[in-house]
């Protein structure tokens, strides 16, 4: 975003579900939110209604605020424009560096199949989790862990294997679809 009281900005958008779902509408929603175990089930997969607090405008239970964009696909960006949004909640929360560590492996997990060799940068990054993060970001870990297993038979370094896995594993099995639970539970 060029101009922070412009209802317009321009982002770069590489393969995804939603780029996907962008060449077939031209509207995209986004919430404002600071569940790490959110991040990591939609990074992988399509979260289902009991996750929303509205489904008219879609919002996120939880979520701090919602936007809704005209959204239009041009070579690998979008063209956005605001046309409606809503702040939801307020909130100050302190810098927690494993929430944002794994919004940061969870991005290059998203893209782990373009170039494998992000596995490195994923790796770095939970281990800032493991060190620094709280239970969610945590929970989240694991999830994502258990997405690249189910994915690709990508799975947590031995050395860092987080205690517990089988709780949050019981934890998360409600969260996802029942498709992609099946997909992860023959891992």
């Amino acid at each position: 975003m060029e101009d922070a009281n412009s209802r317009f900005a321009k982002l770069r958008i590489y393969p995804s579900h939603t780029r996907e779902n962008l060449k077939k509408k031209e509207i995209l929603y986004v919430n404002v939110i600071r569940d790490a175990v959110v991040f990591a089930i939609s990074a992988f997969d399509d979260l289902d209604e009991s996750w929303f607090e509205s489904l008219s405008p879609p919002v996120i239970r939880g979520a701090l605020a919602w936007c809704k964009f005209k959204a239009k696909l041009t070579d690998g960006w979008v063209d956005l424009k605001l046309l409606q949004g809503e702040v939801i909640r307020s909130e100050i929360r302190a810098v927690n560096r494993g929430f944002n560590a794994i919004i940061e492996a969870l991005v290059y997990a998203t893209r782990l199949k373009q170039d494998p060799k992000l596995m490195e940068k994923i790796k770095c990054y939970a281990e800032i989790v493991e060190k620094c993060g709280g239970k969610r970001e945590k929970e989240a870990l694991m999830i994502m862990w258990r997405y690249l297993n189910a994915e690709s038979g990508y799975s947590p370094p031995k050395s860092r294997a987080v205690g517990g896995v089988a709780r949050i594993e019981t934890e998360t099995d409600d969260m996802l679809s029942d498709e992609r639970r099946t997909e992860v539970d023959e891992v």
